[in-house]
C-alpha cells in the first residue's frame, strides 16, 4: 500500500505546528531551517533520554519547514527503505538474513496452495568451512563466504531469494519452480563453487571449496507447514553430507498421495521434453 500521501499529511501538520508554536522557526538570521527526525520503534521517556544523550551518531532525517516537501518526503522514504533493507540483510553478504526468509517461505507456500505451481527450497552448506577458517584464517573464510553468496545471486532469478542463514549456511527459496529445474540451477552453482580459487597464507594447504545441498519441493497438494519444508530440505542435507559431500540430495515429496513417488511425477520441464521428441 502506498502511504506517501498520509505521511506527506502528516509532514505538513507538524510543520504546520511547528511553525506555529514558534512563529520565527521557518527563518532566522542564517537562512531557512530545518527539522532533524528519526523513526523509531519502542519509544519511551526513557528511550528519549537516552537518545538526547548520544543524539550526533544517529542517522537522523531532514524536513525542510518552508518549501516544497516532495523531494524532502523521497529522501526520507529513501532512508527508509535502505534502513529496512539493512535490517533484513547480511552485512558481509548482502543475502537476506533469516527474518526474510521465513516471511517470503510463508507467503510463497500459500502462493503454491492457491496457483498449484511447485515451490523448491534449497539448503546448502559449505564443506569443511572450519578447516578453511582455521588453517587459512577467517579473512579467507569471510572471502569464501562473500564468493559463494556472489555466485548465488549470479545464478537465481529475481524471483527468487538467495539467503544466509547462519555461519557457512545458505537458502535457495525458488518460486514457481519444480524439484528438475530447480536441480539444473543448483547444479550450475555447485560447479562454480567448484572452480572457486583462492591463496592460503599456509603453502601446505590448498583449499577446495564445495557445497552440500539438500533440495525438498512442494507441489501444494496439501498443507505444509513452513518448518516441515524446512526440515524436508534440512534431512536431505544431511544426506548429502553422510554420503560424501559435494553433492546434492533430494528429499522425497510429503505433499502427494503415499502411492506415488518423485519417480512418478512428471513434471513440465520433463513433459515438454516428452512432447518434443514425440514430434520429431
Amino acid at each position: 500500500m502506498d502511504t506517501s500521501h498520509d505521511v506527506l499529511a502528516e509532514l505538513e501538520i507538524l510543520r504546520a505546528e511547528i511553525s506555529r508554536l514558534k512563529p520565527d522557526a521557518v527563518y532566522n538570521d542564517n537562512g531557512p531551517v530545518a527539522v532533524l527526525f528519526r523513526i523509531l520503534d519502542d519509544f519511551s521517556r526513557p528511550r528519549q533520554a537516552e537518545l538526547e544523550s548520544r543524539l550526533n551518531p544517529l542517522p537522523w532525517m531532514i524536513m525542510p519547514l518552508d518549501g516544497e516537501l516532495y523531494p524532502a518526503l523521497t529522501r526520507i522514504q529513501q532512508k527508509i527503505n535502505d534502513l529496512s533493507h539493512a535490517a533484513g540483510h547480511d552485512h558481509l553478504t548482502g543475502l537476506a538474513l533469516r527474518g526474510v526468509f521465513e516471511q517470503t517461505l510463508h507467503s510463497e507456500m500459500e502462493r503454491t496452495r492457491r496457483s498449484g505451481l511447485s515451490l523448491s527450497l534449497a539448503i546448502l552448506d559449505i564443506d569443511d568451512f572450519k578447516k578453511i577458517n582455521d588453517i587459512c584464517g577467517h579473512v579467507h573464510g569471510d572471502l569464501v563466504l562473500r564468493s559463494v553468496a556472489a555466485i548465488l545471486r549470479d545464478n537465481i532469478r529475481q524471483s527468487d531469494l538467495g539467503v544466509r542463514l547462519g555461519g557457512e549456511e545458505f537458502a535457495i527459496l525458488m518460486p514457481d519452480t519444480t524439484q528438475t529445474s530447480g536441480a539444473l540451477l543448483l547444479a550450475r552453482v555447485m560447479d562454480a563453487v567448484r572452480n572457486l580459487r583462492f591463496d592460503c597464507p599456509n603453502p601446505a594447504m590448498k583449499p577446495q571449496v564445495t557445497v552440500s545441498v539438500g533440495l525438498a519441493c512442494y507441489k501444494g497438494f496439501k498443507k505444509l507447514q513452513p518448518q516441515e519444508l524446512v526440515e524436508m530440505a534440512d534431512q536431505a542435507l544431511y544426506a548429502a553430507k553422510q554420503s560424501g559431500k559435494n553433492r546434492l540430495v533430494k528429499s522425497p515429496f510429503r505433499d502427494i498421495s503415499p502411492e506415488l513417488s518423485s519417480h512418478t511425477l512428471v513434471d513440465s520441464d520433463e513433459k515438454n521434453y516428452l512432447f518434443r521428441a514425440l514430434s520429431s
